[in-house]
């Protein structure tokens, strides 16, 4: 019972903000004493500080309990396909520094290994206060009983990596393993346009499609761990070839590079830093071309989406990713489509909100997932 109090009162705290020690007895139906010993431990272990409150009347301020944001931090690592990035994280989501290293063409498993641990200890050392515990973002499928990295599109060699041996001989503490659209669900829930929010659907747009679908404040991942796979969803089965080997998957008409092979033909798609914000200069000048890209894949996600819709009910649908730089008209297409072939009844009352997070977002979302160790108990 101690646990779930003291799980408690940090989370009350770092919803509300600073709180008396009144109020938190009556929100959590403590008693005084119980709470003052509470409250007494959480700030010797240095998770809370005392404050002064503010008052209606003259005399002394009223004295409260306040989380110390700055000090209560995370290490955020991101494996992303062609870098490592590696950041302490403070509990509102600030980036305090950033530790990054490319990944080399060809690497090997113990290349890759070798500098996520690197610059996870670099982080650690150069931390300003003792962390948390370490939140890792990755690709992928992950065997949760095993910690095995069972499946990895976009870095091969890390199949079959132990994620719970990364770190073993150099930190004790708790770490957290999210797969990176989880992350970004967690950090728009945390941090960015999904706050507080307890039930949405995030929909990520990048070089792949993937969603997350939260509900009650849990992120529900499916029994293997790789619920939200909608970027393979089969639109047209006599379709363009997809990596996954199927024809007519969601990801060859509205991924990131696809967007780009349909809007530059000519120029066979992708150039060696491929802008979104170009192509969406060309639609805003009435390029057809990229006009029909951009229009084409908002239907086909809208399409989709609204199945979701149909079927989960969210009352807030998320956007994030890199392909929101296509700009207004392929956000405002994805709404129109959805719209369009959603059930009215299911889709009334539905808020289409837009990524405010930029691209620091799965490392704040790694992040999260160890502060969610501080809220639970």
């Amino acid at each position: 019972m101690r646990e779930i109090n003291r799980a408690n009162v940090l989370r009350l705290l770092h919803e509300r903000g600073a709180m008396s020690r009144a109020e938190l007895a009556r929100a959590l139906h403590l008693d005084a004493k119980s709470l003052t010993n509470l409250a007494r431990q959480l700030i010797k272990e240095g998770f809370l500080a005392t404050t002064s409150l503010p008052t209606q009347g003259r005399g002394r301020p009223p004295e409260g309990l306040r989380l110390r944001v700055d000090s209560l931090i995370a290490i955020a690592a991101e494996i992303h396909e062609n870098k490592i990035v590696v950041s302490p994280v403070d509990l509102d989501g600030r980036t305090l520094s950033r530790f990054a290293e490319p990944i080399p063409r060809q690497a090997s498993q113990q290349e890759i290994i070798r500098i996520i641990r690197q610059i996870t200890r670099m982080a650690l050392d150069r931390a300003p206060f003792r962390p948390l515990g370490i939140g890792v973002s990755y690709p992928g499928v992950l065997n949760l009983q095993r910690g095995t990295i069972v499946e990895c599109s976009q870095l091969k060699c890390l199949e079959n990596v132990r994620m719970d041996l990364l770190f073993h001989d150099f930190w004790d503490g708790h770490i957290s393993y999210v797969e990176t659209k989880q992350a970004f669900a967690l950090a728009e829930r945390s941090f960015g346009s999904a706050r507080q929010l307890d039930d949405f659907l995030l929909l990520h747009l990048g070089k792949g499609i993937g969603c997350v679908f939260m509900s009650e404040g849990r992120l529900r991942n499916g029994h293997l761990n790789t619920a939200g796979e909608i970027g393979h969803t089969v639109i047209d089965p006599k379709g363009t070839l997809c990596g996954c080997g199927r024809r007519g998957c969601l990801e060859t008409v509205a991924s990131l590079e696809s967007i780009f092979r349909h809007a530059l033909p000519e120029q066979g798609g992708l150039s060696v830093s491929p802008d979104p914000r170009k192509i969406a200069a060309l639609a805003s000048q009435g390029d057809p071309a990229a006009i029909a890209a951009i229009q084409r894949a908002a239907h086909a996600v809208g399409l989709v989406l609204a199945t979701l819709v149909n079927a989960f009910g969210p009352s807030h649908l998320v956007l994030s990713g890199e392909s929101l730089q296509f700009g207004e008209m392929l956000i405002a297409e994805i709404e129109t489509s959805v719209r369009r072939y959603a059930l009215p009844s299911v889709q009334k009352g539905i808020e289409l909100r837009v990524s405010s997070l930029g691209s620091e977002a799965a490392c704040q979302g790694a992040a999260a997932a160890v502060f969610q160790s501080l809220f639970t108990a």
